[in-house]
């Protein structure tokens, strides 16, 4: 073994003969040689999140991806892990950063309607092969998002309410662990792997392969949006409650939306919708939301695949550089109208005086919540089973002199949603995701929608070394935490 590289910063030309040392035979890129490779590599959605890992690595077989993990685990680095580049993982200067896009194979079984892809896949990548064969696969809704960062850390899709949460689908994996074996995980093999991969997010391994359960049936779909006046809101949420949600079935979902639309930058109340069927039920349904309340702009197209609807919303998702603060989704039972109000009011107004986050959105995904209850809670990593809806308060600024003031919106208004939660339900929302550090205790205040003491278990024994990185294993590994300095 070599002797692990303490000293920082990282001389990366001594760093990279030590890893072609060790056996490392595909591409190997730092910031100082090829810095456009570089810089593509470590890009993210949300500029925010890319850091400067000593290294970016590019494995093509499955063995170099043990070479360089062992290698990792041997010099005292982490592993970050880049495929659809929509995840928050940190990367420090002692991050090596393995990029997965050699990893995009995808496969088809008709008869068991299963397909298998490779862990650096993105979805556009699965719907293409999936939808030539006439199958649905349970996955994102924007083409560009990574399947592994997806997989791992539950799912929610537009067919969840008939198909369940993306893990939920997941049959089985193949993955490299911190020894650098590669194992099978499912039901009967590595079954503490199987169920922390499903909604545990990505800090036991690398995985290498998925494999998911299709379905058979129409993929056409009204999507797109339908924007609303602000004083327009107390008639929409009226029409959710006694004119679409009684109605709703599996094959209907819609997220409601703050947002502010350029050119102007005016606040609209957004409504987004998934409607399945014929020409006549997409209209009956679509017809609740523009009969009584008459929207004023109509963006809806019937999408004919998945694969179109999963590029429907290009524009938002995918520009990247804005310095997004994703670390606080939480969950609600329902949609209660003096929440949703409450955060309106809070989104408008902080828009409104910070221009610099105007970019901020906050979206409730109104999916049926049969499918995301249908499983038991301790069937998978993911354990919020209970009926929900879930929210994602997303604060956005475009220059680092506003980053705080986002992440504390983002932050602020989940713990709003939160506390109306408990209120009318008395239990605790299930929120997850960085989120506040409570320095009196060195630990983070969220409810996690995950089994965490069964999680840092998995996570402290299959990977010792805290050599695997990610938000949750941040707050929960020994090691990481010792990083961190909160332990």
């Amino acid at each position: 073994m070599t002797h692990p590289i303490t000293a920082w910063p990282v001389n990366v030309d001594k760093l990279r003969a030590r890893l072609t040392d060790a056996g490392f035979t595909g591409r190997c890129v730092a910031r100082c040689d090829e810095p456009r490779v570089y810089k593509d590599a470590i890009a993210r959605w949300a500029e925010n999140f890319e850091g400067l890992p000593a290294l970016v690595v590019f494995p093509e077989t499955e063995e170099q991806v043990a070479v360089v993990i062992r290698f990792a685990v041997a010099e005292g680095f982490t592993i970050g892990l880049r495929c659809g580049g929509h995840n928050g993982a940190p990367m420090q200067e002692e991050t090596i950063l393995m990029d997965m896009r050699c990893f995009h194979n995808v496969r088809v079984d008709a008869a068991t309607r299963r397909v298998t892809f490779g862990g650096g896949c993105t979805w556009g990548e699965v719907y293409d092969v999936a939808n030539a064969e006439g199958l649905t696969v349970v996955g994102g809704g924007y083409h560009g998002v990574g399947v592994g960062g997806y997989l791992s850390g539950g799912g929610y899709s537009w067919w969840s309410g008939k198909y369940g949460m993306g893990c939920d689908n997941v049959v089985s994996a193949r993955m490299c662990l911190a020894d650098g074996s590669i194992v099978t995980v499912n039901d009967e093999q590595n079954t503490d792997l199987f169920y922390g991969i499903r909604g545990g997010h990505g800090q036991f391994g690398v995985i290498l392969e998925f494999t998911v359960q299709a379905y058979e049936g129409s993929r056409r779909a009204l999507t797109g949006m339908l924007g609303y006046r602000p004083d327009q809101l107390t008639s929409l949420l009226e029409v959710l409650h006694q004119d679409f949600f009684p109605v709703r079935t599996s094959n209907e979902s819609v997220v409601l939306g703050f947002m502010r639309l350029p050119p102007n930058h005016d606040p609209v109340v957004a409504i987004m919708p998934w409607i399945q069927g014929d020409d006549t039920y997409i209209a009956n349904i679509k017809n609740i939301f523009t009969s009584k309340v008459k929207p004023v702009v109509d963006f809806t197209h019937i999408a004919k695949d998945q694969v179109e609807i999963a590029h429907g919303a290009d524009k938002m998702f995918a520009a990247p550089g804005a310095r997004r603060k994703i670390d606080a989704p939480t969950t609600t039972a329902d949609i209660w109208p003096d929440m949703v109000t409450q955060v309106w009011d809070k989104w408008q107004e902080f828009t409104e005086a910070v221009p610099d986050c105007r970019g901020s959105v906050v979206l409730f995904e109104c999916h049926d919540q049969a499918g995301i209850a249908s499983r038991a809670c301790n069937a998978t990593a993911w354990t919020a089973r209970d009926p929900h809806y879930y929210v994602v308060c997303t604060g956005t600024s475009m220059t680092p002199v506003t980053d705080e003031l986002s992440q504390m919106f983002a932050i602020e208004t989940a713990e709003l949603i939160g506390a109306h939660h408990l209120k009318h339900t008395g239990k605790p929302a299930r929120q997850w995701g960085i989120g506040r550090l409570n320095k009196g205790t060195n630990e983070f205040t969220y409810t996690y929608a995950t089994d965490r003491d069964r999680i840092k278990e998995i996570k402290e024994r299959r990977d010792p070394h805290g050599v695997f990185q990610s938000p949750m294993g941040q707050q929960t590994h020994s090691k990481l935490r010792q990083r961190m300095g909160l332990a």
